[in-house]
């Protein structure tokens, strides 16, 4: 195996203009030749794993470099293979079963260029991908901060009550705190935002992993950069990154910046003083320790709806999402209006690498933004050209938003101005005032932006931290320009303008695995028997069951290893209010191999009495009547009996047989999800709820909306 030391150096560039007129004869394929598009297979012979990484040859290729590191690990090591420009695979048979790796594949490619004199330019592409053969996945997603404007909570709080919900049931402990409004700067009530986020982070009961901003939450600014390149826009960003990071004395606010001649700030948020609230720090040489997302719509008057309107319309479509209403067509649409031939930085790379890697590259198609999304279904979409607040060359404009439907989930754009994104009718924001499907909105090229963990189940949030804090720990495209050493050829790294548009907490395969139905909570003899219904499917489908005593959680797995039945039994001693929740675990084959996948959850509440079993009378108490997705019935029976539940139509007719079973006398819990015998949602209506109890039999009416 050939060693090879690579010295790279970060070269900081601010102009779209003369850095890159160095390179007029690079092909205008340089994005692709900039990304390592891999595809990965698995394959496993007893206890034996081997992965394959296969990748398009190229033929300016002149030598591939393979590097691989457990997933989590900070360090890349040395070269695993180091192979001719020719070669388009690699196969790794030192694999242990159940570990997820991540794979770094360097492409040593030349193109001609223009620096000092026509000359044969060296540059390197990378790409990079996890993959691993029967990867656990991840039960405890962490606590996720809910902070939402106290001035909106009122208007938006039924969709807030679905958001919640779905988010326990993806695995999230969920904490909500109202915070202040600011429509302008406002430094004083940044500091507030900031506080509350510092005590949430000092619970000690889960760990606080993510921050999701929902309204207008104070905007906290930062830095003297204009990482798009022009002068006439120089000062502050908008800096959410600030919100994610726990070390607050890094974050200074002490110099007075001052325009060189020929800058000027844009608008007077960049101006950035000493005492002003906006901090002096324009790269984030501090850890980000938690994914911060904003799900903002205030100033975007060129859509007919109010901001409370887009506010619950987007909380409707995430819901959507999260619930398997929408599922979007898993591939990726590219519309690069810059001309990589011109831009060394190939700004499209960001795209060919993280799509490749998250769905392979056959799922890759080039294609017109709005024309295409307008009527056909994405999951992933990335456009760029020159742009202004309100507009980005050759993808649209921000009335394209008012008069499209965007069918994309994952929406990444770039371009000048807009990447500031804290002014009005701005462009980055536009795709989230859609429907039916824009969850997610960012600015990626400046700096690049890496993805592929999100095919083990990670959220976006993820990504968006590492992106925020990646130094030379990813390359998008180093060039040698001159000597033996390769500069990073890219602007904004570290710095403290990259931010999420949109919930942070989001995830690829969300809806992929069906989850389980009708759980039923029964006390017997001390102990709580969960029961369940696995989905119909072909595939190989096993459960595991959670126990919290807050029904917002955390929920704690109960199982060492994933159910193949219909039934847990908790015999441990406990008192007082305690929550169940299951959910349906499945392999699931991506571009990462196979990775074990969890299905949403569905839970269910039980009362354990205390000391001696209290005295019961029978009842069918019904919660939350009206329901939406789930409802719980509560049974209390006086002596032991036989139950029967079935839900009924005004007519009569019988939709759903929910639970049969004999009970002890006391209180029993059930989970119905307001789905009929064929799986299927039922449509907003009034339902008869019967329960039999041996010869007697109490019906009461439910409201599904």
């Amino acid at each position: 195996m050939k060693k090879h030391l690579l010295v790279l150096t970060l070269l900081a560039l601010f102009t779209l203009q003369t850095q890159f007129s160095l390179a007029q004869e690079i092909p205008d394929n340089s994005s692709k030749l900039a990304s390592v598009m891999i595809n990965v297979t698995t394959s496993q012979i007893g206890g034996a794993g081997r992965i394959t990484l296969d990748w398009l040859p190229e033929e300016s290729s002149t030598r591939y470099e393979v590097y691989r590191r457990d997933v989590g690990s900070n360090y890349w090591g040395t070269i695993r293979e180091s192979m001719e420009g020719d070669a388009t695979s690699y196969s790794d048979e030192d694999v242990e079963i159940g570990k997820a790796y991540e794979y770094k594949v360097f492409r040593y490619y030349n193109a001609m260029g223009n620096y000092g004199g026509v000359k044969e330019l060296r540059f390197i592409g990378a790409g990079y991908v996890c993959a691993g053969i029967d990867i656990e996945p991840i039960h405890d997603q962490g606590r996720v901060l809910l902070l939402v404007d106290k001035t909106l909570h009122e208007a938006i709080e039924g969709n807030l009550n679905i958001l919640i919900e779905d988010l326990i049931l993806d695995g999230w402990t969920v904490e909500m705190k109202l915070a202040e409004r600011a429509e302008t700067f406002d430094k004083d009530k940044v500091q507030a935002v900031k506080q509350q986020i510092m005590e949430s982070a000092a619970i000690s009961s889960s760990q606080l992993k993510a921050v999701m901003l929902i309204g207008r939450i104070p905007v906290p600014y930062s830095g003297f950069i204009y990482p798009d390149g022009h002068n006439n826009h120089v000062g502050a960003w908008p800096a959410d990154a600030y919100y994610g990071s726990l070390t607050e004395s890094y974050w200074t606010d002490v110099n007075d910046f001052s325009y060189p001649d020929g800058t000027k700030a844009n608008r007077d948020a960049q101006v950035n003083v000493a005492g002003d609230g906006k901090f002096d720090q324009s790269q984030l040489s501090v850890y980000v320790d938690l994914y911060v997302g904003r799900i903002d719509f205030y100033n975007m008057p060129l859509f007919e709806k109010s901001e409370v309107d887009l506010l619950n319309q987007y909380l409707e479509k995430n819901h959507n999402y999260r619930s398997g209403e929408m599922k979007p067509e898993k591939r990726a649409l590219i519309d690069e209006n810059f001309s990589p031939k011109s831009y060394m930085e190939t700004f499209g790379a960001s795209a060919y690498r993280n799509f490749a890697s998250l769905l392979g590259n056959e799922s890759i198609t080039k294609a017109d933004w709005f024309t295409t999304l307008s009527t056909d279904s994405y999951l992933w979409a990335y456009g760029n050209g020159g742009g202004s607040f309100t507009s980005c060359g050759g993808v649209g404009k921000t009335q394209d938003y008012v008069e499209n439907d965007i069918n994309a989930v994952y929406t990444l754009t770039f371009g000048s101005y807009f990447g500031d994104w804290d002014v009005a009718n701005n462009f980055l924001r536009a795709p989230l005032c859609t429907s039916p499907s824009s969850l997610i909105s960012a600015w990626v090229a400046r700096p690049p932006w890496y993805f592929h963990h999100m095919s083990l189940g990670y959220p976006i949030g993820y990504s968006t931290r590492l992106s925020q804090v990646n130094g030379n720990d990813y390359l998008s495209v180093a060039v040698n320009l001159q000597g033996s050493n390769y500069s990073i050829y890219a602007a904004g790294i570290n710095s403290i303008h990259a931010s999420l548009l949109g919930d942070p907490t989001l995830r690829m395969d969300m809806t992929t695995v069906s989850p389980p139905s009708n759980l039923a909570l029964v006390l017997a003899d001390g102990a709580v028997k969960v029961s369940w219904e696995v989905p119909p499917t072909d595939e190989p489908i096993w459960t595991n069951v959670y126990r919290a005593s807050s029904e917002n959680g955390p929920f704690a797995k109960m199982n060492e290893e994933p159910l193949q039945g219909t039934e847990f039994i908790d015999d441990e001693e406990l008192e007082g209010m305690y929550y169940y929740m299951v959910r349906s675990e499945q392999p699931l084959q991506n571009n990462s191999g196979v990775v074990n996948m969890l299905s949403r959850g569905i839970t269910a509440g039980i009362d354990i009495p205390v000391g001696v079993e209290d005295s019961y009378d029978d009842d069918l108490v019904i919660y939350p009547n009206p329901a939406v997705n789930n409802t719980t019935f509560k049974i209390s029976v006086a002596i032991e009996s036989d139950l029967q539940i079935s839900i009924s139509d005004v007519s009569g007719r019988i939709l759903k047989a929910i639970y049969k079973t004999n009970l002890s006398a006391g209180q029993h819990t059930i989970s119905w999800d307001i789905r009929d015998s064929n799986q299927n949602r039922l449509p907003p209506g009034i339902y008869l709820v019967r329960a039999k109890l041996n010869t007697k039999t109490i019906s009461k009416k439910i409201i599904v909306n």
